[in-house]
């Protein structure tokens, strides 16, 4: 990733993941080797790895329920310039098998920067879907998604705290909701992401305030005809840099897309954004309203 600007970075990213279990044989005892690995070299701040190894070995109680217990190393989140794997850690929990494509996992344990907890549900019904997770992991600007709203990106959850070009490493403590419902000529989509972040330390270590964020959006999307299809959206984001320092989105899209060709498509979207904040002034941020027509063609090469 390349940026250019007054204190402001590029960075390069890297990471690997080994794994190796034996969940899927549904009896008797189980057990899981891994290995994850992340490094984001700056241009200009001192790099940011993070690697952990962990063993794991549990046991089905049944066909539908496993129970299991881990432990390994990983780097000691207080000594963030020596990667090396130094940090005890330990984790125990259960993981539920239910249908025939549906898991949730919950477990808890203690790790270098404290103790952490997850949860991970999967459920997919005959017409729905629900995916919903809690994560706490320590990461760094670099390695999250940067991604601008607009009717290209619909679907996603804006992640508004994430600064390109910033170096900042802190403690992510993520939940998300997604939940989707298909009829037969319409589908439902509603996503909830809330996340705060703490132990916020910048390039040169200087302690930062917690920051959070949520973002709730519903979508709908119904095909009007064989080849026509419309769009709405709406959007609600709050983020907050520190305690008086608050920033509110409200977004709506309407969209219409038609099938000219087999792998063709013109589509028309209108979004609406407004933007307010509360409490001190942040220079470069400021409240407006947009209204923004974009007309798109698409075409599909094989």
């Amino acid at each position: 990733v390349d940026i250019d600007g007054n204190n402001l970075q590029g960075n390069e990213q890297r990471a690997g993941r080994f794994a190796l279990d034996n969940y899927t044989n549904g009896e008797g005892f189980t057990w899981a080797a891994t290995y994850d690995w992340q490094r984001v070299s700056y241009d200009i701040a001192a790099p940011y790895e993070f690697q952990r190894a962990q063993l794991e070995f549990g046991v089905w109680l049944s066909s539908s329920l496993r129970i299991f217990a881990s432990g390994g190393v990983e780097s000691d989140w207080d000594v963030p310039l020596d990667p090396a794997l130094q940090a005890e850690l330990w984790e125990g929990g259960f993981s539920l098998r239910f249908g025939t494509e549906s898991t949730l996992t919950v477990a808890s344990g203690e790790r270098s920067f404290g103790s952490s907890s997850r949860v991970e549900l999967n459920w997919q019904g005959k017409r729905q879907t629900l995916n919903a997770s809690y994560v706490q992991e320590p990461t760094t600007q670099g390695l999250q998604r940067v991604v601008q709203p607009g009717p290209s990106n619909p679907d996603l959850i804006l992640d508004l705290l994430t600064a390109q070009g910033q170096s900042q490493r802190f403690i992510s403590n993520r939940g998300s909701v997604d939940y989707n419902i298909q009829f037969s000529r319409l589908t439902l989509r509603a996503r909830l992401l809330l996340e705060e972040r703490t132990d916020i330390t910048s390039a040169i270590g200087t302690v930062l305030p917690d920051q959070e964020q949520s973002n709730a959006g519903i979508r709908a999307d119904y095909q009007l005809g064989a080849r026509t299809r419309v769009r709405l959206g709406a959007n609600r984001i709050r983020f907050e840099f520190q305690e008086d320092i608050e920033t509110d989105i409200l977004s709506s899209t309407v969209g219409l897309s038609y099938d000219i060709g087999p792998r063709s498509e013109l589509a028309l979207d209108y979004t609406y954004v407004d933007q307010e904040s509360v409490g001190a002034v942040v220079p470069n941020r400021r409240d407006f309203i947009s209204n923004s027509v974009v007309l798109t063609f698409r075409r599909e090469f094989r």
